[in-house]
Protein backbone atom coordinates (compact mmCIF):
# COMPACT_ATOMS: atom_id res chain seq x y z
CA UNK A 1 0.00 0.00 0.00
CA UNK A 2 2.77 2.45 0.92
CA UNK A 3 4.62 1.46 -2.26
CA UNK A 4 1.69 2.68 -4.36
CA UNK A 5 1.61 5.98 -2.47
CA UNK A 6 5.31 6.48 -3.07
CA UNK A 7 5.03 5.73 -6.78
CA UNK A 8 1.81 7.68 -7.38
CA UNK A 9 2.37 10.72 -5.16
CA UNK A 10 5.76 11.03 -3.47
CA UNK A 11 8.07 10.58 -6.48
CA UNK A 12 6.08 12.87 -8.83
CA UNK A 13 5.75 15.57 -6.16
CA UNK A 14 9.48 15.26 -5.47
CA UNK A 15 10.33 15.86 -9.13
CA UNK A 16 7.89 18.76 -9.46
CA UNK A 17 8.96 20.49 -6.25
CA UNK A 18 12.65 19.87 -7.00
CA UNK A 19 12.13 21.57 -10.37
CA UNK A 20 10.05 24.48 -9.10
CA UNK A 21 11.14 25.37 -5.57
CA UNK A 22 14.77 25.95 -4.71
CA UNK A 23 17.12 28.49 -3.24
CA UNK A 24 19.16 30.98 -5.21
CA UNK A 25 22.46 32.06 -3.71
CA UNK A 26 24.94 34.67 -4.72
CA UNK A 27 28.43 33.59 -3.74
CA UNK A 28 31.88 35.03 -4.22
CA UNK A 29 34.40 32.79 -5.98
CA UNK A 30 38.09 33.71 -5.91
CA UNK A 31 39.41 34.96 -9.28
CA UNK A 32 35.87 34.89 -10.76
CA UNK A 33 33.70 37.24 -8.70
CA UNK A 34 30.07 36.90 -7.67
CA UNK A 35 28.27 33.95 -9.21
CA UNK A 36 24.66 32.72 -8.95
CA UNK A 37 24.31 29.26 -7.41
CA UNK A 38 21.16 27.16 -7.19
CA UNK A 39 20.20 24.47 -4.73
CA UNK A 40 18.53 23.73 -1.44
CA UNK A 41 19.87 22.67 1.06
CA UNK A 42 23.17 22.26 -0.85
CA UNK A 43 24.30 24.27 -3.85
CA UNK A 44 24.35 21.95 -6.86
CA UNK A 45 24.62 24.17 -9.94
CA UNK A 46 26.20 27.44 -11.07
CA UNK A 47 27.21 29.20 -14.25
CA UNK A 48 30.14 27.70 -16.12
CA UNK A 49 33.38 29.62 -15.95
CA UNK A 50 34.67 28.71 -19.42
CA UNK A 51 31.77 30.02 -21.53
CA UNK A 52 28.70 32.16 -20.94
CA UNK A 53 26.04 29.62 -21.97
CA UNK A 54 27.29 26.73 -19.85
CA UNK A 55 26.35 25.43 -16.43
CA UNK A 56 28.31 23.45 -13.86
CA UNK A 57 26.45 20.63 -12.11
CA UNK A 58 27.77 19.10 -8.91
CA UNK A 59 26.33 15.60 -8.74
CA UNK A 60 26.75 14.67 -5.05
CA UNK A 61 24.98 17.78 -3.73
CA UNK A 62 22.30 17.34 -6.41
CA UNK A 63 21.70 13.75 -5.33
CA UNK A 64 21.57 14.71 -1.63
CA UNK A 65 19.12 17.53 -2.41
CA UNK A 66 16.92 15.12 -4.34
CA UNK A 67 16.92 12.68 -1.41
CA UNK A 68 16.03 15.53 1.00
CA UNK A 69 13.03 16.52 -1.16
CA UNK A 70 12.00 12.85 -1.37
CA UNK A 71 12.21 12.42 2.41
CA UNK A 72 10.20 15.60 3.03
CA UNK A 73 7.37 14.38 0.79
CA UNK A 74 7.60 10.88 2.26
CA UNK A 75 7.23 12.23 5.81
CA UNK A 76 4.30 14.43 4.74
CA UNK A 77 2.45 11.50 3.17
CA UNK A 78 3.37 9.19 6.05
CA UNK A 79 1.77 11.61 8.49
CA UNK A 80 -1.23 12.21 6.18
CA UNK A 81 -1.82 8.47 6.00
CA UNK A 82 -3.03 8.54 9.61
CA UNK A 83 -5.77 11.07 8.85
CA UNK A 84 -6.76 10.53 5.20
CA UNK A 85 -7.05 7.41 3.08
CA UNK A 86 -4.81 8.50 0.22
CA UNK A 87 -5.56 5.40 -1.86
CA UNK A 88 -9.15 6.64 -2.30
CA UNK A 89 -8.00 9.80 -4.07
CA UNK A 90 -9.59 10.36 -7.48
CA UNK A 91 -7.64 8.73 -10.30
CA UNK A 92 -6.98 11.99 -12.14
CA UNK A 93 -4.80 13.32 -9.29
CA UNK A 94 -1.97 10.75 -9.53
CA UNK A 95 -2.24 10.69 -13.33
CA UNK A 96 -1.90 14.48 -13.44
CA UNK A 97 1.02 14.40 -11.01
CA UNK A 98 2.83 11.75 -13.05
CA UNK A 99 2.28 13.73 -16.27
CA UNK A 100 3.53 16.94 -14.64
CA UNK A 101 6.56 15.12 -13.25
CA UNK A 102 7.33 13.70 -16.69
CA UNK A 103 7.13 17.15 -18.29
CA UNK A 104 9.34 18.74 -15.62
CA UNK A 105 11.84 15.89 -15.82
CA UNK A 106 12.02 16.25 -19.61
CA UNK A 107 12.54 20.02 -19.35
CA UNK A 108 15.34 19.53 -16.83
CA UNK A 109 17.02 16.93 -19.05
CA UNK A 110 16.79 19.28 -22.06
CA UNK A 111 18.30 22.15 -20.08
CA UNK A 112 21.14 19.96 -18.80
CA UNK A 113 21.84 18.54 -22.26
CA UNK A 114 23.98 21.47 -23.42
CA UNK A 115 27.33 20.07 -24.64
CA UNK A 116 29.17 22.93 -22.91
CA UNK A 117 27.87 21.91 -19.47
CA UNK A 118 30.31 20.50 -16.95
CA UNK A 119 29.36 17.66 -14.60
CA UNK A 120 31.56 17.31 -11.51
CA UNK A 121 31.21 15.01 -8.54
CA UNK A 122 31.60 17.90 -6.11
CA UNK A 123 32.63 21.53 -6.19
CA UNK A 124 36.40 21.90 -6.42
CA UNK A 125 36.60 25.57 -5.44
CA UNK A 126 35.83 27.57 -2.32
CA UNK A 127 32.93 29.99 -2.14
CA UNK A 128 31.66 32.61 0.27
CA UNK A 129 27.86 32.90 0.20
CA UNK A 130 26.76 36.53 0.19
CA UNK A 131 22.98 36.23 -0.18
CA UNK A 132 20.34 33.44 -0.18
CA UNK A 133 16.73 33.68 -1.37
CA UNK A 134 14.01 31.10 -1.95
CA UNK A 135 13.10 30.94 -5.58
CA UNK A 136 10.23 29.46 -7.55
CA UNK A 137 10.84 28.21 -11.12
CA UNK A 138 14.61 28.12 -11.18
CA UNK A 139 14.89 27.75 -14.97
CA UNK A 140 15.00 31.47 -15.64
Amino acid sequence: MMKQIVIKFVVPLTIVSFSLITMRSIAFVDDIGSIDFTGFPFLYTCKGFHTSMSQQFFLLPLLVDLVVYLLIWFVIFLSLKNFVDINKAPRFIPVTLILLATVFFAINILLANNPDNIFLLKRDFEIKVEQRDFYVVSWF
